[in-house]
């Protein structure tokens, strides 16, 4: 369609890109000075909780789910302008066990898993004997996927996407309007949904996997609820 156009008539169609652009980057910076006014503008945050983790890729089959175990503590501590994060969790074996995944075990697991900018480390490192709490393990390979997490909080996914120029969205799932910000902060495309209370509902992104490939990454929040002068999901 292009090749056959008037020059003039193409002129004018790189014009309107250009300010839709504009207006999307003017859009985004609106939709998280207003998200930030809403859920707080905090520099760190510390919360705690109990869940499940499963292992990607240690399922007992091709359609089962991942092997899990529950957690039974867990607390994690971030720092965002350092991109400091720690995460301590202490993980037992469900009863009855969950097909695949590691060996069976008795005890309680408890595992400290530390990232500092370019840095990442285990204290204690993971081990079915039980380590004392000063034994630290490198952790090189986890720096990028740890790094990745601290952008996938609420707090964390607003700093980023105002420090790497993201472009918002009106979008629409199950009847109801989102403001959808999209931007890549080193090798991830993230994409993050406001809801009509300029709450963080959604975020998502790929990592790459050796046998899935391109592997969706989705975090969801929900039930958020006032602790002080921020607002926080308890979901």
């Amino acid at each position: 369609m292009f090749a056959n156009a008037l020059h003039k008539i193409v002129l004018t169609s790189i014009l309107v890109v250009c300010l839709t652009g504009s207006a999307f980057a003017k859009d985004a910076k609106a939709a998280i000075r207003d998200a930030e006014k809403a859920m707080g503008d905090v520099t760190s945050v510390r919360y705690s909780g109990t869940g499940k983790l499963g292992v990607v890729g240690m399922n007992w089959s091709t359609t089962g789910p991942w092997h899990s175990t529950d957690l039974t503590k867990y607390t994690r501590t971030i720092d965002y302008p350092s991109a400091s994060s720690r995460e301590d969790l202490t993980r037992a074996q469900e009863d009855p066990p969950a097909l695949g995944g590691e060996a069976p075990f008795w005890n309680p697991i408890v595992e400290g898993r530390v990232v500092s900018g370019k840095y990442a480390w285990d204290q204690p490192a993971d081990s079915n004997t039980p380590l004392p709490p000063d034994f630290a393990r490198a952790a090189p390979g986890a720096v990028e996927a740890r790094n990745l997490q601290i952008w996938l909080t609420p707090h964390g996914f607003l700093k980023a996407a105002s420090a790497n120029g993201a472009v918002a969205k009106d979008v629409s799932e199950g009847g109801k309007g989102f403001t959808a910000l999209t931007f890549t902060k080193g090798k991830n495309k993230i994409t993050g949904l406001l809801n009509g209370q300029n709450l963080v509902t959604r975020i998502e992104t790929t990592i790459p996997n050796p046998v899935l490939g391109d592997m969706p990454v989705v975090v969801t929040f929900a039930s958020y609820k006032t602790f002080g002068a921020m607002k926080f999901p308890t979901h």
